[in-house]
């Protein structure tokens, strides 16, 4: 497990060095390897998401926050917070980009999964 948690340390490097394509082979890599290590894999996604954004690549970013929902859903279950994180980062990848309408749509997931996650812990 130590080994796993160096690569996804040595990606968090990379980002941070802007070698995102090297960050991006070893997230990718990861994800084939450890496909039943759910949360590892929501880890791996997560850092080349992020660090598409920071390089304004929103498309390549979507594409692993839409690859992160499913898994993460399957994780913590429809109603979490961390699910309404999500909701709300990718309506900021659409905002981003310009397609306000999407972003509105999923601005509104997100409040809604915040309320929904809410009520559960109240």
């Amino acid at each position: 497990m130590k080994f796993k948690a160096i690569f996804v340390l040595f990606a968090f490097v990379l980002l941070n060095a802007n070698d995102f394509e090297e960050a991006k082979k070893i997230c990718d890599a990861q994800i084939q390897k450890d496909k039943p290590n759910i949360e590892l894999i929501n880890k791996n996604c997560l850092i080349t998401a992020k660090g598409l954004w920071n390089q304004n690549n929103y498309i390549g970013a979507l594409s692993y926050y839409k690859k992160i929902l499913p898994l993460a859903e399957k994780q913590f279950g429809n109603e979490s917070q961390g699910i309404a994180t999500l909701y709300n980062d990718i309506g900021r990848l659409y905002y981003d980009k310009g397609d306000y309408k999407k972003a509105l749509v999923y601005y509104k997931k997100a409040e809604y999964k915040r309320k929904s996650s809410w009520w559960k812990a109240s």
